[in-house]
């Protein structure tokens, strides 16, 4: 990882969904929260997940790795496949 890289953790919750940038040391910057209510209310959930991250990316050309953890409940795992969908 270069000095300047970042990674981007972004945690769905049940009450927020929570998005920041990490360096190789550590440390966490520009955090932020959103409330996973008020996107759910909008019925287009997996649109406002995906247009927050683009914009988040668009901004941080550095960021070099991804990380998502999402709840079960968001989570439908399809058969026979067993593919994860959102």
């Amino acid at each position: 990882m270069g000095a300047n890289e970042l990674y981007l953790g972004i945690d769905v919750g049940g009450n927020h969904v929570k998005m920041g940038f990490v360096d190789k040391q550590g440390n966490i910057s520009d955090f932020i929260s959103h409330s996973t209510a008020e996107w759910k209310a909008t019925n287009d959930f997996t649109q406002k997940l995906i247009e927050t991250i683009a914009f988040r990316l668009i901004n941080h050309k550095n960021v070099t790795k991804v990380g998502i953890g999402l709840p079960l409940s968001l989570i439908h795992i399809s058969e026979p496949t067993r593919q994860a969908e959102i």
